[in-house]
């Protein structure tokens, strides 16, 4: 007795039809869609809840410190950010003019590591 060898695409074909292989596909590209789903309704919820909120900062004007919220800000504005008594992050795209900080910038460039940012030294 001799054994048929059956070609690659008739065992593919036979393998990729069969009811158990489709309802496995499927719900495979189901759960991945489900996954990439949950994933942005979780990155809109965290970027809705960083633009709600309320952060206080001292700004230099009219020859005096005094305190804002950062959506007040003015093109020229002097800022001073120091630690925030419940270190609180503050979102902000400044200049920084004297000392050095550490900077998170993963909603920028997609990087989660921080970054030592230090003054510059000339205008």
């Amino acid at each position: 007795m001799e054994m048929v060898v059956p070609s690659f695409m008739e065992l593919f074909t036979e393998r990729a039809t069969a009811q158990f292989f489709v309802l496995q596909v499927f719900v495979m590209l189901a759960m991945f869609e489900m996954l990439i789903v949950k994933q942005q309704m979780m990155n809109i919820t965290m970027i809705r809840n960083m633009g709600n909120k309320r952060y206080l900062v001292n700004v230099y004007r009219n020859k005096k410190w005094v305190n804002i919220n950062f959506d007040q800000f003015l093109v020229g504005d002097l800022v001073t950010i120091g630690r925030s008594l419940n270190n609180n992050n503050v979102p902000c795209n400044l200049l920084l003019l004297r000392g050095s900080c550490i900077l998170n910038e993963s909603m920028l460039i997609g990087e989660n590591v921080s970054q030592m940012k230090e003054f510059i030294q000339t205008l």
